[in-house]
């Protein structure tokens, strides 16, 4: 039976945390110096003091770490790579007194906290369940989806860390038989961090392919490569931090319009999507569908000076 092990490290072996994932580093003591590795933020809580972070894992879990260049040019490159287990990560961060709880189909007794009981729920789901689709859902993650099921595109509005990127593969597992592969746009930076939720949310039979929007307005060849991409097969397009696509007189707008064309399914995700007037969420609706909007600039233009304009303050 797999045990789960809560365990503290400091917060400064944190090299990059983008919101969804932490790049954490081994300690130099251990036998993996120099060595890092992703954890999803679901896994990450808080820990015994402000200095601290409390990292979640089961002992037959296994990490990727990785190492890179020292020199100059290849400081980005990945020189070295070897996997190991839960139990083995927590040895080597010289943890002997790691909090132990038996892991099994008692997870969702309610004597468990709500936190800890959506993040062992999650794992028994990838264990057991082959199409994932039982793992714990909030009540509101729950009626979102079932809003979704019966259309073919949409904008899911939820504030940060609320379970966004949980709803879309829900949705995308619900739509599996109908579509081939899912293409998923969100800001460069944040790559690593939707590739490692991602894995936990999705099933390896479903190909998915990650994007920068930074890609898709700097390379006409990767925009022309995504076209080529969709069109042969049915995809379902994810628009994640849609504030990215606002402006519909941009290069990048333009051509993800017919990158969406293209496209059967799509959502956008955004935890703020009006940033500065009504324009934004207009231009992200004209992305999902004209007919959602169903004006063009002038005339939404004598409309939008007839009502109350968005401020943010």
């Amino acid at each position: 039976m797999a045990e789960w092990k809560n365990f503290n490290i400091n917060k400064s072996q944190v090299e990059y945390d983008s919101g969804r994932a932490y790049l954490i580093k081994m300690p130099h003591n251990s036998s993996y110096d120099g060595y890092k590795f992703w954890i999803g933020g679901k896994l990450v809580r808080e820990g015994r003091h402000g200095a601290a972070l409390r990292l979640g894992v089961l002992d037959d879990m296994e990490f990727k770490l990785f190492k890179n260049g020292n020199g100059r040019y290849n400081q980005r490159d990945i020189i070295a790579e070897t996997t190991i287990s839960g139990a083995e990560l927590v040895k080597q961060f010289g943890v002997t007194d790691a909090i132990s709880q038996a892991s099994n189909i008692t997870i969702m007794k309610k004597s468990r906290p709500r936190r800890q009981k959506f993040i062992l729920a999650t794992w028994w789901c990838q264990k057991t369940c082959s199409n994932r689709r039982w793992a714990m859902a909030f009540e509101y993650q729950t009626l979102a989806l079932d809003k979704f099921k019966r259309l073919k595109v949409g904008a899911l509005f939820m504030q940060m860390g609320s379970g966004k990127t949980k709803v879309a593969c829900d949705l995308i597992r619900f739509n599996a038989d109908k579509i081939k592969q899912v293409l998923w746009l969100c800001p460069f930076s944040v790559k690593a961090g939707t590739a490692s939720e991602l894995g936990v949310w999705l099933p390896p039979e479903i190909p998915v392919r990650i994007v920068g929007y930074e890609t898709v307005s700097g390379s006409e060849t990767c925009w022309q490569e995504l076209l080529d991409y969709v069109r042969h097969s049915k995809t379902f397009l994810v628009l994640d931090e849609s504030t990215f696509i606002k402006n519909g007189h941009a290069k990048r707008w333009e051509r993800l319009k017919l990158v969406r064309m293209e496209c059967p399914y799509c959502i956008i995700l955004n935890g703020t999507p009006v940033t500065r007037d009504e324009w934004d969420l207009y231009w992200q609706m004209q992305m999902l569908d004209t007919r959602i909007i169903p004006f063009n600039e002038s005339d939404f233009e004598r409309l939008s000076k007839g009502i109350i304009r968005i401020s943010v303050s």
